[in-house]
């Protein structure tokens, strides 16, 4: 009944691996300690990674629409407001540099 649901070699392995964990974890409780810290810190790690990763695309999309503004728009007095939010993006940005090739 159970290979029914595990018709994929990988899925088998990995519950193979799951039933030994548990029975480890069951038996050994320093085990079982040690593999939830590890399990914490990789999952924070991938957690933060990816939040900057989301920060990342979103200040540089924000960035290049302030770009975009700045090349469509015919006002000098709208320019130059565009211009100075992209000095304040840049300035404030996480990842974003003043030494940046697309200043205007």
């Amino acid at each position: 009944m159970i290979t029914k649901w595990l018709l994929s070699y990988k899925l088998y392995s990995l519950s193979v691996v799951f039933a030994h964990i548990v029975i480890l974890a069951i038996f050994f409780p320093i085990f079982a300690k040690v593999l939830f810290y590890t399990i914490t810190v990789t999952a924070t790690f991938c957690l933060f990674w990816l939040w900057c990763e989301l920060m990342n695309e979103i200040e540089t999309a924000n960035r290049e629409q302030l770009v975009h503004l700045i090349e469509v728009a015919t006002n000098p007095r709208t320019k130059d407001a565009l211009r100075y939010q992209l000095y304040i993006h840049d300035r404030e940005s996480i990842v974003g540099s003043l030494d940046s090739p697309y200043q205007y």
